[in-house]
């Protein structure tokens, strides 16, 4: 019998010399496996086909909702970071177009050019709120640009033309106006 394996130089034959050494690594791991381990979560007593490893501390239910937290809170740090932070605006603005039937045709460091362009001034009301504070704005809205689509069923097109960074005051101002 020939066992295929990829390793990092490709994927190779093992030879039956191999198979009977790993055979002999599982009968070693076998014999150092508890006979008795209850989860550490809900204090259930494990069967003996449940344990797969001597440092094993969960049962298969709780361990999938330990690692759902772990992921939960990796992701919540990972958004925290410049790298997230870009990331979740670019994923946020991806949901927010295909919920709207948009398409914005602008990339994010076209946007950051915009925005430092401004020196983080707000265009509409010329006060000074810094570019962290600036939010982009559709001019043509994009609540409007959905329900033309409803009646056409051509998705609008938003350029790096279309949008501008507005202070929150302003924009909430400016809401779904539309001054051509």
């Amino acid at each position: 019998m020939v066992i295929h394996s990829k390793m990092a130089r490709g994927v190779y034959k093992r030879t039956e010399k191999h198979k009977k050494h790993l055979v002999e690594l599982m009968k070693r791991i076998g014999q150092r496996l508890p006979k008795k381990l209850n989860c550490k979560r809900c204090k259930r007593e494990l069967k003996k086909e449940e344990i797969k490893s001597p440092r094993q501390k969960y049962c298969k239910g709780c361990h999938k909702i330990i690692r759902r937290k772990q992921t939960k809170l990796i992701n919540r740090k990972y958004k925290k970071t410049e790298k997230g932070i870009k990331q979740t605006r670019k994923d946020k603005l991806k949901r927010r177009a295909m919920e709207n039937n948009i398409i914005e045709d602008f990339s994010n460091e076209e946007w950051l050019a915009k925005l430092v362009k401004t020196e983080g001034i707000c265009p509409k009301c010329k006060t000074y709120v810094g570019i962290a504070h600036l939010t982009l704005d559709h001019i043509y809205p994009v609540s409007m640009a959905k329900k033309d689509f409803e009646i056409t069923g051509i998705k609008r097109i938003y350029f790096i033309e279309d949008v501008q960074p507005l202070c929150m005051i302003c924009n909430c101002k400016k809401g779904c106006s539309y001054n051509a």
